[in-house]
Order: structure tokens, then sequence, then C-alpha cells
């Protein structure tokens, strides 16, 4: 379910509640807040500034169909474009976080003055969500952080110069990223405890993980979801995963690793042999011990890597003996044909029958396989149409990698997924009509969330002047494109198959565009000269972090699920999934691609069940 292959985003987080912490279904109702932003920048002459900017936010009952977010207020006032990628994300997590139905919502943002950074996405969402929740921001406390898919809240630049702002401006509690206690001034360039600059500065200055934790510590405790156990995996569920392990480590065991007298593939065939060996080691002991999910996570490990180091030696070993021409054009040969495949199997597998609210949720989760093998495939193809013939035997190989692992994730996993969900399912789908009505304001609002992220990136990506990074912001950037465009292919569906479609669309390019984001790490600052800086979020220890939050927020989610008479099965396995690829990638100590690719997994789980929950409360 990853389009972006580029860089690796880091988050910071610890073991709390993120989605549906506090989800008890909510109503749209007229409320607004005003919350004080804190932003910072270098200036053109390398003086810091700092301050804070008042921010208003309003929800009401909509007289449009469909969520709607008002962004006249920003514009008004020249807000930067990341303002508008912030406002669109933050409402988004904030009605995911608070099971609130997004038919027929507005949701409102106005600022005095001009302003960018993506550093108040946090704060905006906890106002929106306090609006939901009928509370307000406290006037002399805020926070400082971005927010990601799953509503934890991630890294920001310029703490201690944001903490002085505050001061400056008489407020007295400031929440500020999980993990970021310690953080770099940007007037000394000195490493500084943030939380003994505030006692100082006679702030109380505290850590949060969430939205969820952050609207509590700001606007006040919400009424809890309620719990209840949710118990083991279903057994059906379990039944198809093992059948599929057996299958895929059958496969890996039988596909040989292909030979070269190259010398880079003679050294990389080594250290992928030995990749491939280690999974189906861990795949063959994980069925002896009757852990299904864990066997096929390695087993598919295993298979995948095979067939893409088959097809990675075979287009390197003809553009080093044929050309490069030659194996461009094999592969865009392959690529096209793949295509057209992957979209026929996501049409065939769209049709899956969904009896129950777990299923018409689940498919979208299940279609992403699909969804981003086809995307991952788009990319490639245009790759090689634009400047194939110019690229290297290396990567050359690496595309024709990348599009094995995708007919891999369209041939097996989808089909796997399939299977999963067909076995699960307790509350009935309560009325067609109005669960696609439902469903598809969700995934309306989350592709123009999505679309606000990739003006934003297209946006700074123009202003990048770093050489370095070029090669990295153009893969981004076709990744941003291709989303857009297969959005403009499935955004009219209203429902039946095509809407499933819709819906997996959406999330995988909300997803895909926040993760294009945070990897790249550019902050904007609220000066009138429109100075950045950056700030470096690729920690893999941050990055691990996060993946403990989304398994715990899972577990919760799970037992809302349960107090809601809701089946968790193929939620819990989206999460183990991502957490065991995760484990098996340390275990190689692969690439931390690999790790984000197993995190991004365990968001789609956490998502997937939070729109569950609020479908579940919405149609009753």
């Amino acid at each position: 379910m990853l389009a972006n292959q580029s860089r690796v985003a880091s988050v910071f987080a610890a073991t709390a509640s993120v989605l549906l912490v506090g989800a008890c279904s909510t109503q749209a109702t007229s409320s607004e807040t005003t919350v004080n932003a804190l932003w910072y920048g270098t200036q053109k002459d390398g003086s810091v500034a700092q301050g804070v900017t008042k921010v208003t936010i309003s929800t009401a009952p909509s007289d449009q169909a469909g969520f709607t977010v008002d962004l006249s207020g920003f514009e008004s006032a020249n807000a930067g474009a990341y303002w508008n990628s912030a406002a669109w994300s933050a409402a988004a997590v904030a009605t995911l976080s608070s099971a609130t139905d997004p038919r027929d919502l507005t949701v409102k943002f106005g600022v005095q003055e001009k302003i960018d950074g993506p550093s108040a996405g946090g704060l905006l969402a906890v106002g929106v969500r306090g609006d939901l929740v009928g509370g307000s921001v406290a006037p002399n406390k805020t926070m400082t952080g971005t927010i990601l898919p799953n509503g934890a809240i991630g890294p920001v630049g310029g703490i201690p110069a944001k903490l002085r702002a505050a001061k400056e401006a008489g407020l007295t509690t400031v929440l500020i990223p999980k993990g970021q206690s310690t953080a770099t001034d940007p007037a000394s360039g000195d490493k500084v405890n943030v939380i003994e600059q505030g006692r100082t500065l006679g702030l109380d200055v505290r850590e949060t993980a969430s939205v969820a934790d952050a609207t509590d510590e700001l606007v006040g405790p919400s009424q809890k979801a309620a719990q209840a156990d949710a118990g083991p995996i279903g057994a059906g569920l379990l039944g198809v995963v093992e059948k599929a392990a057996v299958a895929a480590l059958a496969d890996a065991k039988n596909t040989s690793l292909a030979t070269s007298g190259i010398p880079s593939l003679v050294r990389m065939r080594v250290r992928v042999a030995k990749q491939v060996s280690a999974f189906t080691t861990r795949a063959q002991a994980a069925l002896v011990a009757d852990d299904a999910i864990k066997a096929l996570t390695n087993a598919s490990a295993a298979a995948r890597l095979s067939h893409a180091w088959n097809a990675r030696a075979a287009a390197v070993t003809k553009a080093s003996r044929s050309g490069v021409s030659a194996a461009a054009q094999d592969i865009a040969t392959t690529g096209a044909q793949l295509a057209g495949e992957i979209n026929a199997q996501i049409t065939q597998a769209s049709q899956t029958p969904t009896q129950y609210q777990e299923q018409a949720v689940g498919l979208a989760d299940a279609l992403s396989w699909g969804t981003d093998a086809l995307a991952r495939t788009t990319v490639v193809n245009a790759r090689i149409k634009n400047a194939g013939a110019a690229q290297s035997p290396e990567v050359l190989g690496t595309e024709a990698a990348d599009l094995a692992e995708s007919r891999y994730n369209a041939d097996f996993m989808l089909k796997t997924a399939i299977a999963a969900l067909a076995t699960i399912g307790k509350v009935p789908v309560n009325g067609a009509e109005n669960t696609a009505s439902f469903l598809n304001s969700y995934g309306d609002f989350l592709a123009e969330a999505a679309e606000a992220n990739g003006r934003y990136f297209e946006e700074i990506a123009k202003a990048d002047g770093d050489a370095t990074s070029a090669a990295a912001l153009k893969q981004d950037l076709e990744v941003i494109a291709a989303g857009r465009a297969r959005w403009d292919e499935v955004k009219s569906a209203s429902s039946g198959p095509e809407l499933a479609v819709k819906l997996s669309q959406a999330i995988s390019r909300y997803i895909d565009s926040t993760v294009v984001i945070a990897s790249y790490g550019a902050v904007a600052a609220a000066t009138d000269n429109g100075a950045t800086s950056r700030i470096d979020i690729l920690d893999g220890e941050a990055l691990r972090s996060q993946q403990l939050l989304a398994g715990a927020t899972t577990a919760l989610e799970a037992r809302i699920m349960a107090a809601g008479g809701l089946d968790s099965s193929y939620t819990r396995w989206s999460d183990q999934w991502g957490s065991g690829l995760t484990a098996a990638a340390a275990a190689e100590a692969s690439a931390d691609q690999v790790e984000l690719e197993g995190l991004i997994y365990q968001w789609f789980a956490n998502m997937q069940a939070a729109i569950t929950v609020a479908l579940n409360k919405a149609t009753k």
C-alpha cells in the first residue's frame, strides 16, 4: 500500500492512543474556537523571527451536501499553501478521531495575517476536534506539531524559539511532540532541553503523542468510547492466512534466484539470497508455532523478494549486453501490460459482496493492494517513457524489480486480502444507500486533503534549490501526479463496486501524500519574506516508536469495535502484518523503507477501524 518509494518518513510518538480514544459519535453543531499558533523562521539577514498568530476555527452543519472545508479566511490573509494542506488534514483527522458523521459538515478556518508552515497542523486538528465534541482550546494553552494520517503528532523545528514566542504572548502551557524534549535552538544552534527551558520561562511544557491526547490537555477530557474484550482474531481469517502462507513459502522455495557474472549483481545476489533464506526460515518456524500471520509476513517477503531479484537481474543483464534502450523497451512493454492486468484485478475484486459493515470499509483496505500496485506501476511507466533510455542498467534493474513487486502484490496479496475479508463481519449493512452516502463523503474529503497536500508539496519542490534532493523530489512529484490522475478516473463514483475503488484510492492517496511531505521535512516560516528552514526527520528510532503507537492504537480500536458489536479481525490482521514486516526488516537490517511500509499498513488499519466505528454509529 505504498506508492512513495523515495525516502523515509519518521515520527515521534509513544504508546498512547491516537484515533478513536474519545470516539463517542458526534453530529455537527455550530461552534467556534480561537487557537494560538506558534511559528518561527530564519529571515534573510540570518536573524530568527518568532511569534504567535491567532486562528479561528468553526464547525457547523452545512447547507451543501458533503464535507466542506472553508479556507476563505486563509485565502483573504494570503496564508501559505501548507496552511491549506494542514487545515484539510486537521479537519480529516479530527473528524475521524471523533467518529463524526462527515456528511453536511462545514469546517471553517480564518487568520488575520500572512502565515505559513506545517507545525500548526496538530493544533488545528485539536481545535476542530474540540469544536466537534463541544469544547474549545483554553486561551492560555497551545501546542506545536504536525499531523499524521492516524492522528499522531509529528515532529517540528524551532521549539525553543516557539517557547519564547509563547512566553511573550502570555501563554502558560505548550504541548510539544513526543520525543522532542531536546531540540536545537535556531538562534544559537545549541541543543536545549525544552522542558527545562519552559520552566525558566514560566511555561508548563509537556509532550503529547496524539490529537486525542492533546485535546484532553488543551480542551478538557471528553467522554470516552465504550470498550469491550475483542477476543481472538477469527479462525476463518487465520485459516485463509495460513493457507496463503503455505502457498507463499512454496513459491519462495521453488523460485530459483538468477545468477549473473556482472559484478554488481554478484555482490547483490549474496545479500538477497541471505535475506530470502532468513525470511523462509522464519516462515517455517512460524507455521510450526501456529503463528499464521507471522508465517505469511515472512513467506510473502521471501517470495516477493525472489521475484523482484529475478526481474532486476534480467533487466540489468539485458541493459549490459544489448543496451539500455532495449532493456527500457522491455520494461515499458511489461509495465503497460501489467497496468492493464492490475486494473482488471481491481475491478474484479471490487465486486466482492459486502454484507457487513466491517466488509464495506474493509474492502477499500483490501483493494489498496491493487491500488498501490497500480500507482507504482504507473510511476515506473512514466519514468521509463520519459527517460528510460538515458538510465543506467542499475536504475533499470530497480524499475523492473518495482514492477515485479507490484505484480506480486496484485496477483497474490490482493487475492489473499479479499479471501480474508469474506470471513469477517458481525454487523449487517444498515441501508445500502445510507452506507454509500457515508463512505462517499469520507472518500471525497480524504481526497481533498490529499490534493491540498499535493499542491503544497509541488510548491516547496519548486522552491527547493538543493541539487542533492532533485532526484528524490522528482520521484515524489511523480507519486503526486499519479495519484491525482488516478483520482480523476474514479472520483465520479458514488455507489456500488466503483465506490469501493474510490474510497481505496482516496485513503491511499491521502496517506501517500502525507508521507511525501513528512519525508521531505520542510518547514516554512511565517515571515513576510517567506524564509524557510529544514529539519531532519530521518530518524529510524522515532519511526519504530510510531509503529508501537500504531499497534497500541489498533488494540484500543479493537476494544471499541467490540463494544459496538463489530468484528475487528481484519483490522488486527492488517496491523500485525505491518508490525511483522517491520520486525522481519529489522532482523535482516533491511532498509528503513521497508519499516516505513510496515508502518503504513498499520496506518491503513487505524483508518479502516476509525471509519468502521463511525459508520456503525452513523447508520444505526
